[in-house]
């Protein structure tokens, strides 16, 4: 695609993914490509491909692919908008972009962005007292400790000067999450932070490689979350046992005309979070209220 039909491109495959990953890989890499969309693109649009990992038993493996280079002559077509307003999981991966972005006058630091145009290259952290920036990058996609890595990461500084971050998993609807999810998130972002990151700036610096073995990072405690399409309140309450999270957000998406509605729980450990969601909420205009469940 990028170097014409005629080019020959090998794509060499590696990482700590699931052994039965590598399983399917070896005998469906048609029935990988439907499941995974890195896959698929991996699969139609390379004419071989290499794969080795730690986590593959058997080794490494090439496999011949069968790929067309012709392009078709067949008119695109695509359904007519429709006047139903129909909410997805990008709809509350905005809503929380929305609400966390561009508060750092408030202590707040969006460290991961997950939607369109966001960054998931790395996680960052602030010393609000020096304006230091320090970013870990190179994320792994999944930790040692069966972590998982959070679609958003929110940095809150509290009135203690305890620096608090928000690892966020969010989904179309509250049965999608993963059973005891919050605590998969905690522990992938307790052991990335709990190495030193790698790179980092002074207020108004160039970035500059951390050289130093020191964590120059205080104590960061860690909390999860997750975040969905609202459906009802049963369905909310089990979202928040059955996952173990210790705040969960439900977007209750309206009409252009009414305002959305967030409901939110919180544990004990979360609590300090209501007043600080509700004051953001108060930039909306009206556009958005909250119910404190």
């Amino acid at each position: 695609m990028l170097f014409g039909k005629d080019a020959e491109i090998l794509s060499i495959v590696s990482g700590p993914a699931k052994p039965a990953m590598w399983q399917t890989w070896r005998n469906a890499p048609k029935r990988l490509a439907q499941q995974n969309g890195l896959w698929e693109a991996i699969i139609n649009l390379s004419d071989a491909v290499l794969t080795d990992s730690t986590t593959d038993q058997q080794g490494a493996f090439a496999r011949v692919l069968e790929r067309t280079h012709a392009q078709s002559s067949k008119p695109i077509q695509f359904a007519s908008a429709s006047a139903t307003n129909v909410f997805s999981e990008h709809d509350v991966d905005c809503a929380l972009h929305l609400l966390f972005a561009h508060q750092r006058a408030r202590g707040i630091v969006e460290s991961i962005c997950n939607p369109p145009g966001g960054d998931w290259s790395g996680l960052s952290v602030l010393d609000f007292e020096s304006g230091a920036e320090y970013r870990w990058t190179s994320l792994p996609r999944v930790s040692g400790t069966a972590g998982k890595r959070p679609d958003h990461v929110i940095q809150f500084a509290t009135k203690e000067k305890r620096m608090v971050l928000l690892a966020i998993e969010s989904k179309n609807r509250a049965m999608d999450l993963e059973r005891g999810v919050g605590i998969r998130l905690k522990r992938y972002t307790r052991q990335l932070v709990k190495s030193p990151p790698t790179i980092a700036r002074a207020a108004n610096a160039e970035w500059q490689l951390l050289k130093t073995r020191a964590h120059p990072v205080g104590d960061l405690a860690v909390i999860s979350g997750g975040a969905f399409c609202w459906n009802d309140q049963a369905e909310f309450e089990m979202a928040f046992k059955r996952n173990q999270l210790d705040i969960a957000f439900a977007f209750e998406f309206k009409s252009p005309e009414q305002a959305s509605l967030l409901h939110i729980r919180a544990n004990a450990s979360a609590q300090f979070l209501l007043p600080v969601i509700q004051n953001l909420v108060g930039d909306f205009g009206g556009r958005l209220e909250i119910q404190i469940h």
